[in-house]
């Protein structure tokens, strides 16, 4: 006997339903589309970043206490919250610690390893207020 999934299947959907304030890709018995206040923030600052899959979305909403019904008021009140959480971020980019730099990064020193076209890359990576810094190997290549 084949068991019942835990979470329905999910339609695709087209991308319009991802513009802000849509949380429904239509009323009635088609499939709901969640979109999440996060992914939308990150989509914006880090655009390769991946939307949290639907069924992470439902199951984070289920393990909060919603149920079918209350499924859409549990996902106002997180993306309520993470909208909180988003405007209190200095120019916009949540910190991340360990985050890679960017090319056009200042904050970055590049100690060249001798005889070899590496580098030795030191930066904050966010993790400033633990007194540490991030580090890697990279190839001058890229900047040459």
């Amino acid at each position: 006997m084949a068991s019942k999934p835990l979470i329905p299947a999910l339609s695709p959907v087209d991308s319009t339903s991802m513009r802000r304030g849509a949380t429904q890709q239509q009323h009635g018995a088609r499939p709901v589309h969640l979109r999440c206040s996060y992914d939308e923030h990150m989509s914006r600052y880090y655009p390769d970043h991946q939307p949290t899959p639907q069924e992470h979305i439902k199951a984070a909403l289920y393990a909060a206490g919603a149920t079918d019904d209350t499924l859409l008021e549990h996902l106002e009140i997180l993306n309520k919250k993470w909208d909180e959480v988003l405007v209190q971020v200095s120019n916009g980019r949540l910190p991340l610690l360990g985050e890679k730099p960017r090319l056009d990064d200042n904050d970055v020193l590049y100690c060249r390893i001798p005889n070899s076209n590496l580098a030795i890359r030191v930066w904050a990576g966010g993790m400033e207020q633990y007194n540490t810094v991030s580090t890697s190997s990279t190839s001058l290549n890229a900047f040459l």
